[in-house]
C-alpha cells in the first residue's frame, strides 16, 4: 500500500481492505510512517511518534474491531502509562502518566494501535495549536493558518493522512474548531456519553467532552458505537441509543425540523462564508424534505463567556495547586504561559459563590436547549466565527487577559454554547473559501440525540462529498 492509496481511504474503508485481506496491517503502519516522515516536518501535528511500539503489538489487534489501526492521543487530560503527560507546557515538560484513561482502555481493547500523541496548546487554552513546549502545529491546507485548537494537532494529523482517525477532546469547541479549518467531521459527544476518568467524573464542571475527529460520517459512528457508555461510578451518563450509531447513521428518519440559526444571535461579527456555510447544509436538508427555520435557543453567548471564564479559572487554579504541591505555587506559574498564569491566578481569588453561580449559568443553558428542543429537531450554526486564522492569532504570551479572552470567544461562541448545555454537537465540512479553505457548519441536537446528528451529516457527506479535498493537503 503506497501512502497516497493509505490516504485516500478512512478507516471503514481501510478495515475493509484489512479483512479482505487485500493488504496487511503492517503496509497499513508503514504508510502512515512513510506519511508521517513526509508531512510532519511542515506540519508538527505530531509530538511523539512510536510506530515500533506499536508494530509489537498489532498481531494481537487482528481480530479486534478496529484491526490495530493507527490512531493518535491528544496530549491533553489523556493518558497512557508512561507517556508523556505535559499538556502542552513547559511546567509539565517531565511529568509522565501513571494510569490509562478511560478511552485510551476503550481505544486498545477496539484494537487501535496508539503510535503518538498530536500537538496541543498549553493546557488547551488556545483556538489555535501553538505549544511552548511542542512547538507550532501548522493547517495542512495552508501552513501559513493554524489548523484551529485545542485539538489542532489531530485534526492537522487525520486532514493531511498520516493517521484516518485521531483522538481529540473538547470543551469550548476544541473538537469542532480544529474539525472546521481542516476540513474533517469533528462530533462533540453528548456530556456523560464517554466517561472521562478514571482520575475524575467530570472535566470542567462538565464543559469537557473526550472524542477524535474523522474523516467520514461513517467513521465517527462506527467509533461512538465502541467508545460510548458508562463506566463504573460515572456521576452521569448520556442515554443509550435505539440499536447502534451506526444503524442510526443509514437509516434513522431525517430531522424534519430543523432551525437554522438568525445572523443576530451570537452579538458578535460573524464572517460571511461561516454564514454561508451554516445555510448550505439547510438547503440540503430542505432538499431531502426538512423544513428550515430561523430561530436559536433563548442564550446570551457573550454573558455566557463569562460563566465560562470563570469555571475555567477556577479548575485552572486548582490543577496549578496540585501541581505546587510539596513545593511554591509561583515557581509552577513562572513556567507557564501569561494566559495561563493570569487566568490560574484569576481563578485563585474568584469566591466559591462565584463559582457555583457560574455553573448554575450552565444548568440554566441546559434547561433553555432542553426547552429549545422540544420544538426543533435540529439546529444549524456555523462552526466558528472565522475561516481558518492565521498562526499566532490567539498568543497566549500576549497580556493582558482579557482582550485575548474576548478574541476566545468571539471566535467560539456557537461551539461554547453546546459545550456549557452540554448537548452533542458536530462540525460538517460543506464550504470552501475560495475552493481551497474548508468551512465548517456545525449540526447540534439534543441531549442523547447523536443519531440525529449522524444521519444529517450523512445525507450532507453523500450531497456534497468533502473526500476529494484532502488531496490538496501539503505533500
Amino acid at each position: 500500500m503506497t501512502p497516497k492509496e493509505y490516504r485516500s481511504e478512512d478507516a471503514v474503508g481501510l478495515l475493509a481492505l484489512l479483512r479482505s485481506r487485500a493488504i496487511g496491517i503492517d503496509e497499513v503502519l508503514d504508510a502512515a510512517h512513510a506519511r508521517y516522515r513526509a508531512v510532519n516536518p511542515t506540519l508538527n501535528a505530531v509530538a511523539r511518534w512510536d510506530v515500533e511500539s506499536a508494530r509489537s503489538r498489532v498481531t494481537a489487534f487482528s481480530e479486534r474491531p478496529l484491526a490495530g489501526l493507527p490512531t493518535l492521543l491528544k496530549d491533553l487530560n489523556t493518558f497512557k502509562t508512561g507517556w508523556p503527560a505535559t499538556q502542552g507546557s513547559r511546567a509539565l515538560a517531565d511529568k509522565k502518566a501513571g494510569f490509562d484513561s478511560f478511552i485510551v482502555e476503550r481505544l486498545e481493547r477496539s484494537g487501535a494501535s496508539l503510535v503518538g500523541q498530536t500537538t496541543s496548546p498549553e493546557l488547551g487554552l488556545s483556538l489555535t495549536t501553538e505549544s511552548p513546549l511542542w512547538g507550532i502545529a501548522r493547517n495542512p491546507f495552508d501552513p501559513t493558518l493554524s489548523p484551529g485548537g485545542s485539538s489542532g494537532g489531530a485534526a492537522a494529523a487525520v486532514a493531511a493522512g498520516i493517521v484516518p482517525f485521531a483522538q481529540a477532546t473538547d470543551s469550548a469547541g476544541s473538537i469542532r474548531i480544529p474539525a472546521a479549518h481542516c476540513g474533517l467531521f469533528g462530533l462533540k459527544p453528548s456530556r456523560g456519553r464517554i466517561p472521562a476518568g478514571p482520575d475524575t467524573g467530570e472535566r470542567m464542571a462538565g464543559l469537557t467532552t473526550t472524542f477524535a475527529v474523522t474523516r467520514s460520517v461513517r467513521d465517527a459512528a462506527l467509533l461512538v458505537d465502541l467508545l460510548h457508555g458508562p463506566a463504573p461510578g460515572d456521576p452521569y451518563s448520556a442515554p443509550g441509543p435505539d440499536g447502534t450509531f451506526a444503524d442510526a447513521m443509514r437509516s434513522a428518519p431525517l430531522p424534519r425540523r430543523i432551525a437554522l440559526c438568525p445572523k443576530s444571535w451570537p452579538g458578535v461579527p460573524v464572517d460571511a462564508a461561516c454564514w454561508a456555510a451554516a445555510a448550505e447544509a439547510a438547503s440540503v436538508l430542505e432538499e431531502l424534505g426538512a423544513t428550515i427555520y430561523e430561530a436559536a435557543p433563548a442564550v446570551d453567548p457573550m454573558q455566557l463567556a463569562q460563566a465560562v471564564r470563570t469555571v475555567i479559572a477556577c479548575h485552572l487554579a486548582t490543577a496549578v495547586e496540585r501541581l505546587a504541591a510539596g513545593g511554591p505555587e509561583q515557581t509552577v506559574l513562572s513556567n507557564l504561559q501569561p494566559v495561563s498564569s493570569e487566568l490560574a491566578e484569576e481563578g485563585a481569588r474568584l469566591s466559591a459563590t462565584a463559582y457555583l453561580e457560574a455553573v448554575q449559568a450552565l444548568f440554566a443553558t441546559a434547561r433553555a436547549f432542553g426547552r429549545f428542543f422540544l420544538e426543533y429537531d435540529l439546529w444549524i450554526t456555523p462552526s466558528a466565527a472565522a475561516p481558518p486564522p492565521r498562526v499566532g492569532t490567539f498568543d497566549m504570551n500576549t497580556r493582558p487577559l482579557a482582550p485575548y479572552l474576548e478574541r476566545f470567544f468571539a471566535h467560539s461562541p456557537f461551539s461554547v454554547c453546546c459545550n456549557s448545555a452540554g448537548v452533542p454537537a458536530a462540525s460538517v465540512p460543506i464550504g470552501w473559501l475560495d475552493n481551497r479553505l474548508p468551512i465548517g457548519a456545525q449540526l447540534v441536537a439534543p441531549l442523547g440525540g447523536e443519531a440525529r446528528i449522524l444521519r444529517a451529516a450523512a445525507l450532507i457527506e453523500e450531497a456534497r462529498p468533502w473526500k476529494e479535498h484532502y488531496s490538496r493537503c501539503c505533500g
